[in-house]
């Protein structure tokens, strides 16, 4: 695993390492990720790190440092909402959200295939005669879905997302 220390790595494949990933889940007491071992921590997070760009790379603020960087991180020109620049590095959002998503992995959600794994239906029926719908799926979506929380996380770091507004003005 070759970890972004913050200066447009061309061979880095994750956001994070073990090391921070382990304080992030001991803070909460997390066994799931604490009784997994280092390799397969570190797995999950380069696939955390590729699903976090590929969810958000066109949707993060600023530009990437260089064009030969592998991943979205580090970049310029990046203001958040409040007016704080995350030049050449690597925000402590986007190392949660890997954390988040990382967690996800080791649990044994395949992130590539999250939308058919959703998207599954078990059950169906459909009546025309006083109408009648009923489908139930596999896999129910709630509300705290692990790209949800990963938004909440990264609100402030990507165009639209959090409080950031575009305000329009006639001429």
């Amino acid at each position: 695993m070759i970890v972004e220390d913050g200066s447009g790595r061309v061979d880095a494949n994750s956001y994070t390492d073990v090391n921070y990933a382990d304080a992030y889940w001991d803070a909460e007491n997390n066994t799931v990720w604490a009784n997994k071992s280092d390799d397969e921590k570190e797995v999950a997070l380069i696939q955390a790190s590729k699903e976090l760009d590929r969810q958000y790379g066109r949707k993060w603020i600023g530009q990437k440092e260089t064009r030969d960087q592998t991943l979205c991180w580090p970049r310029v020109n990046a203001i958040d909402p409040d007016g704080y620049v995350w030049d050449i590095l690597v925000p402590q959002a986007v190392k949660n959200a890997v954390c988040e998503l990382a967690l996800q992995v080791v649990s044994g959600t395949d992130l590539r295939n999250k939308d058919e794994q959703l998207s599954t239906i078990k059950a169906e029926t459909t009546t025309v005669g006083e109408i009648s719908i009923y489908t139930a799926y596999a896999n129910p979506v709630s509300v705290d879905t692990p790209l949800n929380i990963i938004d909440n996380i990264v609100s402030n770091l990507i165009i639209f997302g959090g409080r950031m507004t575009v305000k329009a003005s006639r001429v």
